[in-house]
């Protein structure tokens, strides 16, 4: 089986469930189940966002939580096609709203591929066999529009769980069991047969009954990750007071770093990752850090610390790079689920304790048994968020249950802070880096949203925040093709906020000093969105 994401690293909110679940069942049976992320293995680390305007490669189930990705399109396009493979579409819009811009050097665009899934799934071969799949529930809106890292990242970590936890154990009790067809094993909070490791097996139906039994136990799976919600949303107050340290940490040139072993270490990893893209930060002032850097991965490249500094996330590199260097403006955040600590997590944590950084705790466990932690004898403040989630010690499911609510804060703490630091505006993300097609688009329409431009005007704009050039100079401009576009814009900081401002009276002149101006009025402006609102009132 094939997993391919729309982002490289989500894993935006959607990479940090694949990368989890298809490393844990590669454990299972290692030989059959892969992930494909646009951008490569490396985007772990570095999000590659240009990577989702890939279309060449194998795919079976395609992750595209805005059914936005090129990427996704034509790994499910190459799937239809192939007769032993069966294409599943997930994400959470409607099909028939799934982005319908062109994309370079292809035919095709994402909604006639996706329409395309959506008919393979309507209907059944004289088999009673359906061609496709396509998984799209409703979850409303994102608190921060454009960005799945939130809403549609955890439901893409519910679904990907029960699908393939339902997959494996029937697969299991299958071959177990010597039966020819495979029987239905539920994984709710009644079963024992969610158990990671294949054991417990305990069939509840034949296939005769695969789809009330289905129904039921996702039901009542689902039940369990709304409890873990419940419980994360009970500690607002001390998530609230984390989220507002890392805010004055990176409003003042500070730096926000999560530090940790196992998979609550790579969910912070992951979260970092995802900041230069979304909110337009640079790619150290939010890092993650992991005791076993990049073995816990897993990936087939193997260590990739030499590629550069940015690369470098075990907690050796912390120590080596960044401990000496930590002052009263930085923010570090302890991630765990036990009440003790390894070896190496206690010498880099004592070396952080002794430093001028504001410190934090985030401990999520599913275990009523939990003794005092590391940091309660911390010896100077230290905020603490305990999360306790309410199942029991013999629950087989709960270790999936304690990632959930690791991701939910951490989603918080992350979002809250760049909302706080002025990089969104009402609840749009103002500073998105124009990495792909598909954010050249999100990011002239953010332009003409906030200016009431037209399409014309909006894209002229853009692509004068992109090239800092005068607006007679750019018919040179119009000519070149979105991927040159693309390839100026991803590294040029504050391209979104410059377009709007180049909108305004006081900047729309056309000389090249009004870009100049807009620029150094941006970067002195203590938050983007006060620039940008006292400037939208002009």
């Amino acid at each position: 089986m094939v997993v391919c994401t729309d982002v490289q690293s989500d894993l935006e909110g959607r990479r940090s469930p694949c990368l989890l679940q298809v490393q844990h069942f590669r454990r299972r049976r290692s030989a059959h189940r892969q992930q494909r992320d646009a951008g490569g293995q490396s985007s772990v680390r570095c999000a590659r966002f240009e990577g989702e305007d890939w279309q060449q490669g194998p795919g079976s189930v395609g992750i595209t939580c805005g059914l936005s990705a090129p990427y996704v399109a034509g790994q499910l396009d190459w799937a239809l096609g192939q007769e032993h493979v069966t294409p599943c579409l997930m994400g959470f819009n409607p099909v028939e709203i799934a982005r319908n811009d062109s994309v370079e050097n292809w035919s095709k665009t994402c909604r006639q591929v996706f329409t395309d899934v959506y008919k393979a799934a309507a209907s059944a071969d004289k088999d009673g066999e359906f061609g496709a799949f396509v998984l799209n529930p409703v979850v409303g809106p994102e608190p921060v529009t454009g960005s799945t890292r939130m809403k549609g990242g955890s439901a893409t970590k519910i679904l990907l769980e029960i699908v393939f936890m339902r997959a494996i154990h029937q697969a299991l009790e299958s071959y177990i069991s010597g039966q020819e067809q495979p029987v239905v094993t539920a994984i709710g909070p009644s079963s024992d047969a969610a158990s990671d490791d294949g054991s417990s097996l305990e069939p509840v139906a034949k296939r005769s009954k695969n789809c009330e039994s289905s129904a039921s136990s996702a039901t009542a799976t689902i039940s369990m990750y709304r409890q873990a919600c419940d419980c994360v949303y009970r500690s607002c107050a001390e998530i609230g007071e984390v989220l507002q340290s890392g805010a004055t940490s990176i409003s003042t040139g500070g730096h926000l770093y999560y530090l940790g072993s196992g998979s609550f270490a790579l969910l912070g990893l992951i979260d970092a990752s995802e900041m230069v893209d979304t909110f337009g930060t640079s790619a150290d002032e939010v890092r993650g850090f992991v005791e076993d850097g990049w073995a816990i991965c897993a990936n087939e490249q193997g260590d990739l610390s030499s590629t550069g500094r940015a690369f470098r996330m075990s907690i050796d590199h912390f120590n080596e790079d960044i401990a000496a260097r930590l002052s009263e403006r930085d923010t570090v955040v302890l991630l765990s689920n036990a009440s003790t600590l390894t070896k190496p997590m206690q010498h880099i944590w004592s070396i952080v304790m002794k430093s001028q950084a504001r410190l934090a705790h985030v401990t999520v466990s599913a275990s009523s048994s939990a003794s005092p932690t590391v940091t309660d004898q911390c010896d100077r403040e230290c905020l603490r968020v305990p999360i306790a989630l309410q199942f029991p010690d013999s629950s087989k499911f709960r270790h999936v249950l304690e990632q959930f609510a690791m991701k939910l804060v951490l989603n918080a703490i992350s979002t809250g802070a760049n909302i706080k630091r002025g990089r969104v505006l009402g609840n749009t993300m103002i500073n998105v880096s124009v990495s792909n097609n598909k954010l050249y688009y999100r990011a002239a329409s953010i332009v003409k949203e906030m200016t009431s431009a037209s399409d014309e005007e909006a894209f002229a704009t853009l692509h004068r925040s992109i090239y800092r050039s005068q607006p007679d100079a750019l018919a040179v401009v119009q000519s070149k093709l979105i991927s040159e576009h693309i390839l100026a814009a991803r590294h040029l900081p504050m391209v979104v906020p410059l377009a709007i401002l180049l909108t305004t009276e006081k900047y729309r002149g056309p000389d090249t000093q009004n870009v100049a101006d807009a620029l150094e009025c941006l970067s002195t402006a203590g938050s983007l969105r006060q620039s940008l609102t006292a400037f939208s009132r002009q």
